[in-house]
């Protein structure tokens, strides 16, 4: 059986304001070229296949596009496999489950032979046989990020504290799951594990967006047990600890700045047996770059922005300007800035190398009208003293503050909601 492993798709995500779903569907279409170049029987999505910032409209579109990705792939008789990971929402992705069940419904228990096909995605623990176009059998069992949603019910979910005793009772759930289900496997057939962890002890690395404490696992890697173990979680492909058939397959794209040296790829696993070892060989995938781009001295530096950096037009860009308010005009800079690098996320400034406010000063605006366009900055037209001179001379307190707040949230997905919220909270305080 040969089988492609990806992890970590992030469908829909998006860098500060910058959407990403270009980007991604771009990456999801080479794996798939991967998929049908390398004629795979399997292709495994080792979790994390929606961003956490998805949202029904965009993942009602984001399905959609997945459903004419995989659709030459699953008539050929490809099968995708798919499970949850952190990032994953586990309200829509029970719903698109139980949407498949209703669309083709299969009477199957745990451990069954499961039809080619078909798109199958684990929100909790489970396993299965698959057969390749040859009949070849294989094992897979699935293990989704541990949460007590998706590992336990009931009033179980309630038995902790604090993040210490959480973490313990994921910690031996997931090992006592595992450990049923290995006494469920076939003797004498290949058995795969998929599932989205961090491993320990692993490499070092920084997890990405992740807002609270990860649950670590030790996951039993003797010699015999698995064929092979496809991981999600961590962006950089990697084997762990010297077993070539574990192996992290890392993102389809470059997420993050930090990232921005990591080759992006895919694994191919050929697997010709329970006795022999598994042929692994990795595909490599484009990836968009980033810049960290440092202007220290604006009249020189800005001039060769171009020739320094070849990709400026698609790159993804943090920037900062150190410069000198009395012969460097700050707006025409970020101006320059932003047409040079149009998918720019972050501009940060200094004056001489000290912190600012990160607003241009009062003599370096932009006439009144022409608005300052603006990465994570989200500058206004004018500074806040400006707009509070605007009270003194008897505008609306109210108008006023929603008007600000626009202006410095511009380019923001959340604007216009922040903004109804300030409305309604300036509602109830004139009251």
């Amino acid at each position: 059986m040969k089988i492609l492993h990806s992890a970590d798709w992030h469908l829909a995500d998006r860098l500060r304001h910058i959407d990403r779903t270009a980007d991604l569907r771009r990456a999801a279409e080479r794996v798939m070229e991967h998929c049908r170049r390398e004629q795979a029987d399997v292709l495994l999505i080792a979790g994390d296949l929606f961003s956490e910032l998805i949202k029904p409209e965009t993942f009602a579109d984001t399905v959609a596009h997945l459903s004419y990705l995989f659709r030459s792939f699953l008539l050929r008789g490809g099968t995708v496999v798919a499970l949850t990971g952190n990032h994953d929402n586990d309200i829509y992705c029970d719903t698109l489950r139980r949407a498949f069940q209703l669309a083709a419904p299969i009477d199957a228990r745990e451990g069954d032979l499961l039809p080619a096909g078909r798109l199958y995605l684990a929100v909790s623990p489970v396993h299965f046989r698959l057969a390749d176009h040859l009949g070849r059998q294989v094992q897979f069992v699935c293990m989704p990020y541990p949460t007590m949603g998706r590992y336990l019910s009931g009033t179980s979910q309630q038995q902790y504290t604090s993040f210490v005793q959480r973490a313990k009772i994921l910690q031996s759930t997931y090992a006592a799951c595992l450990q049923r289900i290995r006494g469920q496997l076939r003797p004498g057939l290949p058995a795969v594990l998929v599932t989205h962890v961090n491993i320990f002890p692993s490499p070092a690395t920084a997890l990405f967006r992740f807002g609270g404490d990860d649950i670590r696992i030790r996951i039993p890697l003797t010699a015999g047990t698995w064929s092979y173990v496809a991981l999600g979680h961590l962006h950089r492909p990697q084997a762990v600890l010297g077993h070539a058939n574990v192996r992290y397959a890392g993102s389809i794209e470059r997420l993050e700045i930090g990232e921005c040296e990591q080759q992006k790829s895919v694994v191919v696993v050929q697997i010709n047996g329970s006795e022999q070892p598994a042929v692994i060989r990795s595909l490599p995938l484009p990836a968009t770059p980033f810049y960290d781009v440092r202007i220290r001295d604006p009249a020189s530096d800005m001039a060769t922005l171009r020739r320094r950096y070849p990709e400026a037009s698609r790159a993804l860009v943090r920037c900062h300007v150190t410069y000198n308010p009395r012969c460097d005009n700050l707006s025409e800079i970020l101006a320059e800035i932003t047409r040079t690098f149009p998918r720019c996320y972050e501009r940060t400034w200094s004056v001489g190398g000290r912190p600012s406010s990160n607003r241009p000063p009062r003599n370096s605006l932009p006439p009144a009208g022409q608005r300052i366009q603006s990465g994570s900055d989200r500058s206004s037209e004018a500074p806040l003293t400006d707009w509070l001179s605007l009270l003194e001379t008897g505008g609306d307190l109210r108008q006023v503050v929603l008007g600000y707040l626009r202006h410095c949230l511009s380019g923001d997905p959340d604007r216009e909601t922040l903004v109804s919220m300030a409305e309604r909270l300036l509602l109830e305080q004139a009251k």
